[in-house]
C-alpha cells in the first residue's frame, strides 16, 4: 500500500501507513476491555425451540443442504472455516434499513 500525501509532498509507503492507522487509536486497550472469551462464560442450561423444522428453518435463510455439508459443518466439527469458494454468495445476518446492504456471515458489507 501507498498513500501519496499531496500536502507534504510525499509518498507515504506501506509500513508507516499501516503504524500510523494502527497507532491512531486506543485500539489494543479497546478490544482488553470489550473481549469476552466463551469459556469464561457462565454454563447455561436450556435449548432452543424451533416453530418450524431446522431444515425449515435453514431454508427460509437461504442455507443449502451444501452449505451445510461444505461450510457449516466443517465449522462445527473442526472450529475453523471451511474451504469453501472464494467467491461463495454469503448468508445476510442482519438486513440494514435501506435493505439494499446486509452485515453477513464473514461481517463485510454486500449489496442485494
Amino acid at each position: 500500500m501507498l498513500l501519496i500525501d499531496t500536502v507534504q509532498g510525499r509518498i507515504i509507503d506501506d509500513a508507516e501507513v499501516k503504524k500510523a492507522l494502527a497507532t491512531a487509536k486506543p485500539y489494543k486497550q479497546w478490544i482488553e476491555q470489550s473481549r469476552y472469551f466463551l469459556a469464561d462464560m457462565p454454563k447455561v442450561e436450556g435449548g432452543l425451540k424451533l416453530n418450524a423444522s431446522l431444515l425449515d428453518t435453514q431454508q427460509a435463510f437461504g442455507y443449502t443442504q451444501e452449505d451445510i455439508k461444505f461450510v457449516l459443518q466443517p465449522m462445527v466439527q473442526n472450529g475453523e472455516e471451511g474451504s469453501g469458494s472464494m467467491g461463495k454468495m454469503q448468508h445476510c445476518l442482519y438486513c440494514l434499513p435501506d435493505q439494499k446492504s446486509c452485515i453477513t456471515t464473514s461481517n463485510s458489507y454486500s449489496h442485494r
